[in-house]
């Protein structure tokens, strides 16, 4: 009992010299709950009379945007005050003469510690309550509290405590292995950034000197244990979307917070006094600080002066110099920092030996590619499939989930889990098993781009300005890969390959149903999906329903459409132009209304004869962008850019005879892009074509794009602009 009076009583007095964080923290609380709710609902309530937002989205708003974990004011309370109050509470450490006193005090440090912790956790976690019940009274005035709501209020309650918590607790270790305020905040910078900034350094050593190297989107997704504030972000995201991740960020977050309360326990036991007004508590550790910061700053700096030039015999030197340059002057200013002397500067020039050395190891290691990251490809033992995306071709696909679509999805949740990135999810479901042509694929890619790699200061000129002869006729694309390993493991890779020398091992590669069934979801639709209601025709100028197609058509339609999609080899993509396509669309309704969401997407070539004909059977105008006696003009500009002063000249062709001529050879921009291997045609982009229709069915356009292939540009074009290949 003795014991319990004792520890209160600590905490009263403790309070007592903390009054001042106790009243910030409740005027900071009492801005960011209820006066920025009230306003908030003041201006929602504005936009509800005016008709520019509905009672129901309010109510979501207030939920999340007020009393839940998105109220930026209370993100930024939890950062600031975890570091304020978390320093604040151990502040004494500071100054030789309040540490003297406090541990002549007869109490055991471990209760000291207690006492400080504990407070620091009320003085946020008491007006942060208080505020939120306020909050939420007036929100019930408004009738913005429903079961819902208060449910939220309460989770984010207690996960925000708890994120607070672990941003305090890092403040506070901070505090225990230094000896000074300033040096403390640095310290919780240091905790805060450091690990997110060596990651970000190393994958960009990666992307700088490693033509291989394929930034994946989930490379950077275990950020979060290397940072609290990163552990944070991704715990306020997860309990806001509601996503499966949250209770597994929430355990990690717990764990990471006991480490740290533990890990501050054990330093402030062990924490001499003396370490009162160093700048490390622990001297020893001094070194392995300083090789922690100035190798980073070092490699750091040696990327920012490479980036300053653009001819590559340059870019070696000022990378050397950039980290020479850095890690002299941060282990100058280490050496000062941790003894408060400017003569310290030149100390320790061992260490600085030992960093040049470690540091000249990682950047040879990266600059020459020692331990050949670009060219590894794994053994084919090791190999259970692999994922491909063709970086120049355009399957024209969106990808969704479907099975996570809902009515009242927002749109960070639309984009989270029904939106598909074309990249990854191509990498992820394509799982290619003929293992032997798809590396003999990447050998070939290695090989070539080892070999332009070589040849030219820049790989990027080297691979985007090629201006020999051979491009002219060849065509090049980046092919990125994901090696599916055995053993769970995913190796990405990217290879710049020169397509037309390998046509044949695309063609095999592209013509498999593993490629094609994923590539081209339409692929694998049925006539008995309920996606039928959606399955239009799309010319250029609009779409055409297939709703009043019968079953039997229908079926007869997509089975033949189908059978000729997956007979089409990758060398054809390079010879012809779509004519059309067909697509799943379907129009949101909820608060992404009016967004037409396309899927199931596929092309159709003049090549595919049996789907044109069917097409052709069932009414369906799928040349009606060429029907002469509908065109009423063909509008074309040309943009001179030769002269030393660029010029426009403008001319509009009514003559059908003149239209006849040239609608020969143009092609709909949308078909002329459409898979994006005509972009490594070479074209007019000088000539901008615009064909205008006379009548067009409610909801086409009136008027479209086309373009002239290099090949097929008409002689009075050519005369009449005075322009010339």
């Amino acid at each position: 009992m003795t014991s319990k009076n004792l520890f209160i009583k600590l905490m009263k007095e403790d309070s007592k010299r903390r009054i001042a964080v106790i009243a910030l923290s409740i005027l900071a609380m009492f801005l960011a709950l209820p006066i920025y709710g009230a306003l908030s609902v003041n201006i929602w309530m504005s936009r509800l009379e005016v008709e520019l937002t509905k009672y129901e989205d309010i109510i979501s708003s207030f939920s999340v945007k007020v009393i839940g974990m998105e109220n930026p004011f209370l993100v930024a309370l939890v950062l600031l005050f975890g570091v304020l109050i978390g320093i604040n509470g151990f502040s004494y450490l500071f100054s030789k003469q309040k540490t003297d006193l406090y541990h002549s005090i007869p109490v055991r440090r471990d209760t000291m510690f207690f006492v400080s912790y504990i407070n620091g956790i009320l003085y946020f976690a008491v007006p942060y309550a208080v505020m939120l019940a306020f909050t939420l009274i007036m929100g019930k005035m408004y009738g913005l509290v429903n079961g819902a709501a208060l449910a939220t209020a309460v989770t984010s309650y207690f996960v925000t405590i708890l994120c607070y918590i672990m941003i305090y607790s890092t403040a506070i270790l901070a505090s225990m292995l230094t000896g000074n305020v300033i040096i403390s905040i640095l310290a919780t910078g240091t905790f805060f950034a450091y690990g997110p900034i060596v990651k970000v350094l190393y994958w960009g050593y990666h992307e700088i000197f490693f033509w291989g190297f394929y930034s994946y989107p989930s490379m950077l997704d275990d950020t979060r244990y290397y940072s609290p504030i990163a552990l944070y972000s991704n715990i306020v995201n997860a309990v806001t979307e509601h996503t499966a991740t949250r209770t597994s960020r929430i355990i990690e977050a717990v764990i990471v917070t006991i480490i740290l309360a533990v890990l501050s326990m054990i330093v402030y036991r062990k924490r001499p006094s003396e370490a009162a007004g160093r700048a490390i508590a622990f001297p020893k550790l001094c070194p392995f600080i300083k090789f922690l910061i100035i190798i980073p700053a070092a490699l750091a700096s040696g990327i920012f002066f490479r980036e300053l030039v653009t001819t590559g015999s340059q870019k070696d030197i000022w990378f050397g110099f950039g980290i020479i340059f850095a890690l002299a002057l941060a282990h100058a200013v280490m050496e000062i920092i941790f003894r408060f002397d400017f003569k310290a500067a030149v100390k320790n020039m061992p260490h600085l030996i030992l960093a040049f050395v470690i540091t000249a190891v990682i950047a040879v290691i990266f600059r020459f590619d020692i331990l050949r990251y670009s060219s590894y490809v794994p053994k084919t033992a090791s190999i259970a499939s692999i994922g491909m995306e063709i970086g120049i071709l355009n399957t024209g696909n969106t990808y969704y989930n479907l099975d996570s679509l809902t009515e009242d999805l927002s749109d960070s949740e639309f984009y989270n889990s029904v939106y598909r990135d074309v990249e990854t999810y191509l990498l992820e479901n394509i799982k290619l098993t003929d293992i032997e042509t798809c590396l003999t694929l990447a050998e070939n890619g290695i090989e070539y781009t080892q070999k332009v790699y070589s040849s030219r200061d820049s790989r990027f000129r080297a691979l985007n300005q090629d201006t020999s002869d051979e491009y002219d006729t060849h065509r090049y694309s980046y092919i990125t890969y994901c090696y599916h390993l055995k053993n769970g493991e995913n190796v990405y890779r990217r290879y710049y390959v020169d397509l037309t020398e390998n046509i044949d091992l695309l063609n095999q590669i592209y013509s498999s149903n593993e490629f094609k069934e994923v590539a081209y979801p339409v692929l694998t639709l049925s006539d008995s999906s309920p996606e039928r209601v959606n399955f239009d025709y799309y010319s250029p100028l609009g779409a055409y329903t297939l709703k009043d197609l019968t079953d039997e058509e229908f079926k007869e339609l997509l089975e033949t459409y189908q059978e000729e999609l997956r007979a089409q080899d990758f060398s054809s993509l390079f010879e012809t132009y779509p004519i059309g396509r067909f697509a799943c669309r379907k129009n949101l309704q909820n608060s992404r209304a009016g967004f037409n969401m396309e899927y199931n997407q596929g092309y159709v070539f003049p090549s595919f004869k049996e789907t044109v004909a069917l097409l052709e059977k069932y009414k369906i105008p799928i040349y009606d962008y060429m029907d002469i006696d509908n065109i009423a003009s063909i509008n074309v500009t040309y943009y001179n850019y030769d002269d030393f002063e660029s010029s426009t000249k403008e001319k509009t062709y009514t003559d059908k005879e003149v239209i006849a001529t040239f609608m020969e050879s143009l092609v709909p921009s949308d078909n002329f892009y459409a898979t994006g291997l005509s972009q490594s045609l070479a074209f007019d982009g000088n000539l901008n074509i615009e064909v205008i229709y006379k009548d067009t069915p409610k909801g086409f356009v009136n008027s479209c794009r086309f373009e002239f292939p290099s090949d097929s540009v008409p002689k009075k074009i050519k005369k009449d602009f005075n322009y010339y290949e």
